[in-house]
């Protein structure tokens, strides 16, 4: 929980049916969906982004630049 930003819902390629119904559930139409890594180097993001798309056909998909560690950054600014 701490590693997380606050609200964030866990979606990872690992166990995607399993979390994807996690998601679904807090999901709503009007959401701005934007999905991040641990780290700038990390591609998951792209990837997971790209398949809410692609099979969900949901719109309002971003990837957070620079991942969960840009953020931590910014929040200690």
């Amino acid at each position: 929980e701490n590693d997380h930003i606050p609200g964030a819902v866990l979606l990872n390629e690992d166990n995607w049916e399993y979390l994807l119904a996690k998601f679904m559930e807090k999901w709503k139409q009007d959401f701005k969906v934007i999905v991040y890594c641990d780290s700038q180097s990390c591609k998951t993001s792209k990837y997971v982004a790209q398949r809410l798309q692609d099979e969900l056909q949901l719109e309002n998909i971003y990837t957070l630049h620079g991942g969960w560690q840009t953020w931590m950054i910014e929040q200690n600014q």
